[in-house]
């Protein structure tokens, strides 16, 4: 690993997380999901759970579990179709941590959480690799990252949906 490499995995999650994560109610409905994703640019939502757990539903949940199962997004609750108890990092951990936690679980999302374990935001796999790109390539440096930034930070905090 080239010492730039090293130093950008060194960096803290919450310098790269997107703190835009809408967290929606078991009880919801994959059509109330869908319609909160498109509004909002979004590829997945959280999910709270009765006993306050964080579980999360992908973009690819609703196809593979939804779609494909029952057609009916509007019957189906989020609770019986997102992953319970998402796969968690502290947003003071590093972006290596992350991207173990990411490569031992399978998966390309994680819910970043604060020191009190509450839901802060949300870490993609391909923005951390669109940032190390353009930063070991160089370049347009600046007008990439402020868009990143606004991309990644459009909302402050993560936001419970309430109907």
């Amino acid at each position: 690993m080239s010492i730039s490499e090293a130093f950008f995995f060194s960096r803290a999650v919450k310098k790269y997380m997107r703190r835009k994560f809408y967290i929606l109610k078991a009880n919801d409905t994959v059509a109330s999901a869908v319609r909160t994703m498109k509004e909002n640019n979004l590829g997945s939502v959280g999910v709270e759970f009765e006993d306050g757990s964080v579980g999360i539903l992908t973009d690819r949940d609703i196809v593979m579990k939804v779609v494909l199962v029952s057609g009916d997004p509007s019957k189906v609750k989020l609770g019986d179709v997102a992953t319970r108890h998402a796969v968690t990092i502290q947003e003071s951990s590093s972006l290596e941590e992350a991207m173990r936690l990411m490569r031992d679980n399978g998966i390309l999302r994680l819910v970043v959480v604060d020191g009190k374990g509450k839901p802060v935001g949300l870490l993609v796999e391909r923005w951390v690799f669109a940032s190390l790109v353009s930063e070991l390539l160089g370049g347009k440096k600046k007008e990439s990252r402020t868009w990143l930034d606004r991309y990644i930070n459009d909302v402050t905090d993560a936001t419970l949906m309430e109907d």
